[in-house]
């Protein structure tokens, strides 16, 4: 071998260990963007997640956004009740969601589709003050997804579709592959 194709091969060997560490990164990256947006979270429960969503029928894509989006969490989230993650966590954990007429406490709780999210009738004065507040000052985070109902003059919402990879809403491009370790 002479020292031309030596040089190749070392930088051909660097590059592709680059590449590893610029993919792991990204890999990284995006897994902490999906952690910090839904905060409540653990790294393990993604983990899980994912794993459920690989035995699930259908696609792996759509299984995961469903087992995400379909916690009760991202469901009141999404509703536009309330801007706060750590927010809806203490009115969930308060008893003051319920899910088909019954209280739940648990905040990774996840519904299906159909099922009928509403918000206990004391906190009606905070949700319309809240609403009014974001209509008024142009703050409203973004627009209820196609796959969620919500009527805000009772304060309930349901699931009408199963929640697909185009229909999140990020502030970020999230590849779900990467995040996950399916590549």
């Amino acid at each position: 071998m002479n020292d031309e194709s030596k040089n190749q091969s070392s930088n051909m060997a660097l590059t592709d260990l680059f590449e590893g560490r610029k993919s792991m990164k990204y890999r990284f990256l995006s897994l902490r963007l999906v952690r910090l947006f839904y905060v409540s979270l653990t790294y393990k429960q993604l983990r899980a997640i994912s794993c459920k969503a690989a035995r699930m029928d259908g696609f792996f894509q759509s299984n995961f956004c469903f087992l995400l989006e379909g916690r009760l969490l991202s469901m009141v989230y999404r509703s536009n009740f309330f801007v706060s993650f750590f927010e809806i966590g203490e009115l969930v954990k308060q008893g003051l969601v319920l899910v088909n007429g019954a209280i739940v406490t648990f905040v990774n709780y996840t519904l299906r589709v159909g099922d009928i999210l509403s918000i206990i009738p004391k906190v009606f004065d905070r949700i319309f003050f809240n609403l009014e507040f974001r209509v008024r000052n142009g703050s409203f985070l973004f627009n209820t997804p196609r796959f969620l109902f919500v009527n805000y003059k009772f304060c309930f919402s349901f699931m009408e579709l199963q929640p697909k990879d185009a229909d999140l809403a990020f502030p970020v491009d999230i590849d779900i592959y990467r995040v996950t370790g399916y590549y």
